[in-house]
């Protein structure tokens, strides 16, 4: 039990849905979306795996325990009980899901802004920015709201990447 629901669950929740790397490589706009969709994809197909592993393994689990012969004395589990399991099992993975999105969103918020707490570091540069200077006016190609609407869209993503997990008892 502890290898096929548990230990899934566990690296499940430890998936990083964002592709975020650490050194100083720079990117347009188009390019950090189209890297966030390429692996946001990927590990959607991870989840969308494990939780049919889990979903399998638990209902192994409900099998096991309602054909284990019991001694007369004993009263058999109710159907209650075995769905009390199951739920939980279910809340477990949707659990594991909110952690994996919610930790991946952090993620990026720390790439791209840095922390707060943190002692004087240096940021470095994430996106390809340039400045025109032209009079008394300085512009930004891309704008800062394109910038912004490129990180909500790898966010939306990022989201949307739970869509394809399905709920369990739940067919094609």
């Amino acid at each position: 039990m502890e290898n096929r629901i548990e230990n899934n669950l566990k690296a499940l929740s430890k998936t990083v849905l964002v592709n975020l790397p650490q050194d100083a490589q720079t990117f347009t706009l188009d390019d950090f979306v189209e890297m966030q969709e390429v692996w946001i994809k990927e590990e959607s197909q991870k989840l969308k795996s494990k939780n049919y592993e889990v979903e399998g393994a638990v209902e192994d689990l409900i099998q096991t325990i309602c054909s284990y012969q019991l001694d007369q004395h004993v009263e058999p589990i109710s159907a209650e009980e075995i769905q009390k399991l199951s739920k939980y099992y279910n809340w477990s993975m949707y659990q594991a899901l909110l952690h994996a999105t919610k930790y991946s969103l952090n993620q990026m918020k720390e790439r791209i802004c840095g922390r707060r707490n943190a002692p004087k570091q240096v940021l470095k540069p994430f996106f390809e920015v340039d400045v025109h200077l032209e009079g008394d006016v300085c512009n930004l190609k891309p704008s800062l709201e394109e910038v912004q609407s490129a990180i909500n869209r790898a966010a939306s993503h990022v989201l949307k990447s739970t869509k394809n997990v399905q709920n369990w008892n739940q067919k094609d």
